[in-house]
């Protein structure tokens, strides 16, 4: 048998987690770098959740569609089980009509002998 072996595939920049700047430690106040540090989290952040609620949303939105299509399909099982149980009878009805007439053919023939 065949192992497929796969690469890493490189992170798509949406996803990555924006760089923080180097801090040198020349202030003790926040620096404008570590200000737009925090304001690109955040922002990442907030995208990550949007973007995973978009999907929680679709998720949802396929499973509600998985599950009717398993009440479709469990349908057309009973429909077929209920369709086979008719053909059943019908072929069994059939078959004492078969054998009646049979009879009635043999006493019609032993009559007319």
């Amino acid at each position: 048998s065949q192992h497929a072996t796969q690469e890493a595939e490189p992170i798509p920049e949406e996803n990555q987690i924006p760089e923080a700047p180097v801090n040198n430690g020349d202030s003790d106040e926040g620096s404008p770098g570590e200000e737009f540090q925090a304001s690109d989290l955040e922002d990442f952040v907030e995208e990550r959740m949007r973007r995973s609620t978009e999907l929680l949303q679709l998720f949802s939105q396929e499973q509600e569609w998985l599950d009717q299509a398993a009440d479709i399909m469990a349908a057309r099982r009973l429909q077929a089980k209920e369709e086979a149980a008719a053909i059943d009878a019908l072929a069994e009805e059939d078959a004492e009509h078969q054998e009646e007439l049979d009879e009635l053919e043999a006493y019609v023939h032993q009559i007319s002998e």
